[in-house]
């Protein structure tokens, strides 16, 4: 009668330490993920593939007062991605040269007039920074960073901003080009639920009348 218990025991041992390792193996493979993912993305600019994935998008506290509509043209993020890799910027960033503004002014126009997307300009004063939006409906939007970081082997007009989900896993970055940098504002700063009074919304043309 002793002989099973001591049996029991072992077995238990055994399933115990198995699954401590599978648990180990399972961890050590999603930090070889994220270790890898930085490397590509963070280091070398890569854009890896994304997996199939449709998050839907933002509501702001911010109105476009002209806002058109889509002409029945669905907003999917992963399309307008693509659109901005294929479309890199002929000049590389400069402060006071070529900066978020110009970049904003140039991929808003592309977006609106070879696509057909009712895009504007953001702007925050007090962040001296710029973005876009590619409206949804009149207070629904995506937002793309046209600063994104960009490695040797990666060039882009920009990246949708989604969240740092969107960003590990779908699209093997880390995060929105500036988001870490604007005070940890981050996404918040993009999409905003009670915007002050710094944040302007312009039409691309706006912008390029009044630099």
């Amino acid at each position: 009668m002793v002989r099973p218990k001591i049996a029991e025991g072992r077995t238990g041992k055994t399933v115990g330490k198995t699954l401590c390792e599978v648990l180990t193996a399972i961890l050590a493979l999603c930090l070889s993920y994220l270790l890898i993912t930085f490397v590509l993305s963070s280091i070398l600019g890569v854009h890896l593939p994304q997996i199939i994935y449709n998050p839907g998008p933002r509501h702001v506290g911010l109105s476009n007062p002209s806002y058109k509509g889509q002409g029945g043209q669905e907003v999917r993020p992963e399309q307008i991605q693509k659109i901005l890799d294929a479309h890199p910027y002929d000049r590389r960033y400069e402060r006071g040269v070529f900066d978020c503004s110009d970049m904003s002014i140039i991929t808003a126009r592309l977006l609106q007039e070879e696509y057909g997307y009712d895009t504007s300009v953001i702007g925050h004063d007090h962040y001296g920074h710029a973005w876009v939006y590619v409206w949804v409906d009149k207070n629904t939007a995506w937002a793309i960073e046209v600063t994104a970081e960009l490695g040797f082997l990666r060039d882009s007009a920009g990246e949708v901003v989604g969240d740092q989900w969107w960003d590990i896993i779908f699209l093997g970055r880390w995060m929105d080009a500036e988001a870490w940098d604007l005070s940890l504002t981050g996404y918040k700063l993009f999409y905003p639920d009670d915007p002050d009074e710094e944040y302007q919304v312009r039409e691309w043309h706006e912008v390029e009348e009044g630099r």
